[in-house]
């Protein structure tokens, strides 16, 4: 179990307690959160988040492709957790992912595009 986040900030109930997410809706969770934050940006652990930040393609790439490879990595950590479907439009990834019964689509911000 742990705290429900939501565009970067702790959920509250209307008392002003913490929300709590467990099982597959906090599998899809921890994805979200490695997912959006840039690999390296974490001082304490240089290895968490994802390189989609880095993503620059080339003609030749398939950036739908490129951008599944590079959610691939971070999912593939995650037991349980599989990538449905991963989508570039220009400055932005959205990636579908799934746990069990539960899915969830995140959308990451891809400034660094070229």
């Amino acid at each position: 179990m742990d705290m429900k986040i939501e565009n970067g900030n702790i959920v509250l109930s209307s008392s002003g307690i913490p929300v709590t997410v467990a099982g597959e809706e906090l599998t899809l969770q921890k994805a979200e959160i490695l997912l959006t934050v840039p690999k390296g940006s974490f001082i304490f652990d240089r290895d968490f988040g994802s390189r989609i930040h880095e993503m620059k393609l080339n003609e030749r790439e398939n950036p739908n492709a490129l951008l599944f490879e590079y959610a691939m990595e971070v999912t593939e950590k995650i037991p349980g957790v599989k990538i449905i479907d991963a989508q570039y439009s220009p400055g932005k990834g959205i990636i579908t992912i799934a746990s069990g019964e539960k899915y969830k689509e995140v959308t990451v911000e891809l400034s660094s595009l070229i």
